[in-house]
């Protein structure tokens, strides 16, 4: 099993993103979403470094995620690390899902990828995927 680079300094940057996320999605809900869909620059194999910096960036995102002293559900998570990921010039794919639970309740959830590694989250089986641009609906 490969060790999981765990880099410190993502914690802040980590920690500073999601409550940004968090913050918009309550004040703008639309434009987290618009901005969600914007998925950065062509896809391109990382180089062996980015990748390191990649699996630290999982790390600091689901650590803080589960601290900090509000919700940070999938969609936030999403948002955050899509954002850092812009920044850095690193191609992702953001996923959403939506669906009813069998107690017909509404439910959605997101996540993103990044060189086929998913950075928060991953596919939940009960849900339908929607993909951006994409011609059909489907699983």
């Amino acid at each position: 099993m490969a060790r999981v680079t765990r880099d410190i300094r993502l914690v802040p940057i980590a920690a500073a993103e999601l409550l940004r996320a968090r913050v918009l999605l309550a004040l703008r809900p639309g434009r987290v979403a618009l901005t969600l869909l914007d998925t950065g620059p062509g896809a391109t194999p990382l180089e062996p470094a980015e990748r390191a910096w990649l699996e630290g960036l999982r790390w600091a995102l689901g650590g803080c995620a589960k601290w900090l002293p509000f919700r940070t559900d999938c969609l936030v998570r999403s948002a955050a690390g899509g954002r850092i990921l812009r920044r850095r010039g690193l191609p992702f794919r953001t996923h959403l899902q939506v669906g009813r639970l069998p107690s017909g309740a509404f439910e959605a959830h997101a996540w993103i990828e990044c060189d086929g590694t998913s950075l928060v989250g991953g596919p939940m089986e009960s849900l339908v995927t929607v993909e951006a641009g994409a011609e059909r609906i489907g699983p």
